[in-house]
């Protein structure tokens, strides 16, 4: 049963997960599969004593400075500067810096506080949906597993470098994420103070929480209707029509090729299912709330950088700071918390986890922490096994499971809807492909041309992104794949129209920002057709 957070501001809490305050600390090396039925299932943060042990991981031997600089060291990347040293990283008091990642390593080995990075902007990816990585991560994907094996059938959402200097230490101040994380840290000192997510109501956010998912999916006013797995709710079903009608055009287009007696009726009426499904897609009313475009250049704390994800990832609340980030400082004194959050149960609740260069921390999503960073302490020689002097971490936000089981079944399907991995599954040989391909450029790690920092981009070589160009790249690289299906009936019934012309590349990216992550390569070529369609009479 739901519970009553007993403020005037009702919560409906349906959490189930873990609530302890002592996480334990075991070996990387652990089954996947016990991992899931002790920590995963259970919402249960847990100290990792080691990095993965996939064989693709690397990055723990390989990224020292000199091999960072020589493999992405060019690349444009966005950092946090912070004015004051008592400022704190993710919120309202850090600016945007737009630097070279090599620019960045050098300023943050030379000691200096003042810059933070943390999650790039990502482009969208050829299917429409947000690419999982940026540069400079992508430009050294070959060094770590896209899914490490940890994680089991979790599937990922974005893989994040976060870096700088703080020989003090440095807070990002406490706040929670729409993702279950897996941290990584290669140099320096972490200190994680955490709360579950059923002490929200206690917690002074300054966004207005509406519900607590029973896996601690934290949904916000501000977010709709947003399911436990993270996935929006109008979206799976428009994601669940548009496939049926998909399999049903496919099952049609295979009765005429038989010549079976009434498959050319059957055929018209699949195509007039999708036409629907394509008109639904496009109207405003469905899609009104993802129509800005300037947001999908945005960094956002929560990693979601593409408008939709970043939407679902909650807007803004008191004083312009994020939804998700609490009011209350945690180094303030005992007596001033109290004096000004009376509903805090106190520094002493929150579970501590101190984790050193070498570990790895899991943390569910839905569970609250404040991160404090600190640099390494040596004299910063490599070669002497010294740290540099800026702490790196490189983590895995990975989509919360909402399957409970804690046993091999739940393992083998952690989701109770197919949204998640059935688009996994479209696009993860993309990713595998690219990093086995054994080079460090943007389209071996799977990311499209035109990217910050790309190095084959069709915008020029400032790694500045121009509107609408990225998104038209998708569509001729959808419509080559689309191949010998550019005969279908319905796609000439398009073209033969009266009035019809074919869009312009501004006409076609405006077009799919409502409908990016609905429609896989196999069928972009027909929504070209239908935006043309659309277009009829205009000038």
């Amino acid at each position: 049963m739901a519970r009553s957070t007993g403020r005037s501001r009702k919560i409906i809490d349906n959490y189930k997960g873990w609530e302890g305050t002592k996480a334990k600390k075991i070996d990387a090396d652990v089954d996947p599969k016990i991992f899931w039925r002790e920590y995963i299932s259970q919402r249960k943060p847990v100290l990792l004593n080691g990095h993965p042990t996939d064989p693709e991981w690397t990055a723990t031997d390989k990224w020292t400075v000199d091999y960072l600089l020589k493999h992405a060291g060019k690349v444009a990347v966005r950092v946090e500067h912070r004015t004051t040293e008592q400022g704190s990283y993710g919120q309202g008091d850090a600016s945007k810096l737009d630097m070279k990642f090599g620019d960045v390593l050098k300023k943050l080995s030379k000691g200096d506080t003042s810059l933070y990075m943390t999650t790039q902007p990502v482009a969208p990816a050829p299917d429409g949906h947000p690419e999982i990585m940026a540069p400079p991560t992508s430009y050294l994907a070959t060094d770590f597993p896209i899914q490490p094996e940890i994680l089991g059938n979790l599937v990922p959402q974005q893989v994040n470098m976060w870096m700088g200097c703080a020989p003090e230490g440095s807070t990002t101040g406490l706040h929670v994420d729409f993702h279950d994380n897996l941290y990584v840290l290669l140099y320096g000192k972490k200190r994680f103070r955490l709360f579950p997510a059923s002490a929200l109501p206690r917690l002074y956010l300054h966004g207005k929480a509406a519900m607590i998912h029973p896996n601690g999916r934290i949904v916000f006013k501000s977010q709709g209707n947003i399911l436990p797995d993270g996935s929006e709710a109008g979206e799976v079903a428009a994601w669940k029509k548009k496939r049926d009608a998909e399999v049903e055009l496919e099952a049609a287009e295979a009765a005429v090729a038989r010549k079976e007696k009434g498959a050319k009726a059957r055929l018209a009426a699949a195509e007039a299912v999708l036409d629907g499904v394509l008109e639904d897609a496009l109207s405003d009313d469905a899609f009104g709330d993802f129509d800005d475009f300037e947001a999908m250049e945005m960094a956002d704390t929560t990693g979601a950088a593409a408008i939709k994800e970043r939407l679902l990832d909650g807007g803004t609340g008191t004083a312009g700071e994020p939804d998700s980030f609490s009011q209350i400082n945690l180094n303030l004194p005992a007596k001033e918390l109290r004096a000004r959050f009376p509903n805090f149960p106190g520094v002493d609740s929150a579970l501590e986890v101190e984790i050193e260069a070498g570990q790895s921390l899991y943390v569910p999503a839905g569970w609250f922490h404040e991160v404090t960073s600190y640099s390494g302490n040596s004299d910063g020689d490599e070669e002497k096994g010294g740290q540099p002097a800026f702490h790196l971490a490189l983590n895995y936000w990975t989509h919360p499971p909402d399957v409970s089981d804690s046993s091999e079944k739940g393992f083998k399907k952690p989701y109770s809807s197919e949204y998640w991995p059935a688009l996994w599954n479209q696009r993860k040989g993309r990713y595998l492909a690219g990093v086995s391909g054994g080079n460090n450029n943007n389209q071996a790690a799977g990311i499209p041309a035109g990217i910050p920092g790309g190095t084959n981009g069709r915008n020029g070589s400032n790694g500045k992104r121009k509107r609408g160009l990225d998104d038209d790249t998708s569509i001729d690289n959808a419509s080559a794949e689309h191949g010998a299906q550019r005969g279908h009936g319905c796609c000439q019934d398009h073209e033969n129209e009266i009035g019809w012309r074919a869009p312009s590349i501004d006409e076609r990216a405006h077009f799919l920002q409502g409908v990016r992550g609905m429609f896989g390569h196999g069928r972009r070529q027909h929504l070209y057709r239908f935006i043309g369609f659309r277009l009829r009479g205009r000038t």
